[in-house]
């Protein structure tokens, strides 16, 4: 979890970014004061859990990420991964 303070992306200054091995999605909530007014859920189409969140000291979010294993047996899953998180351009 990561409060973001950084300049990389502006209209998420002062956002709170949650990942969880519950689920594939980085969070971020949208704080006024102190509640929660807003949601959004990012990266869910990677499928992959978002361990753990950061900011970096260049303003962009650090992720560590990796991927259930399946039940039953099967192929090992991939490992895990570091991703960047940049604005588009």
């Amino acid at each position: 979890m990561t409060f973001y303070t950084g300049d990389a992306f502006p209209t998420w200054k002062g956002s709170l970014f949650v990942g969880g091995l519950g689920g594939t999605a980085l969070v971020r909530l949208v704080v006024d004061g102190e509640k929660v007014v807003g949601e959004e859920r990012l990266l869910q189409e990677n499928k992959e859990r978002i361990r753990d969140v950061v900011q970096g000291p260049d303003g962009h979010l650090y992720l560590l990420t990796d991927v259930q294993p399946a039940r039953g047996g099967g192929p090992p899953p991939p490992p895990a991964r570091m991703l960047k998180l940049s604005p588009k351009k």
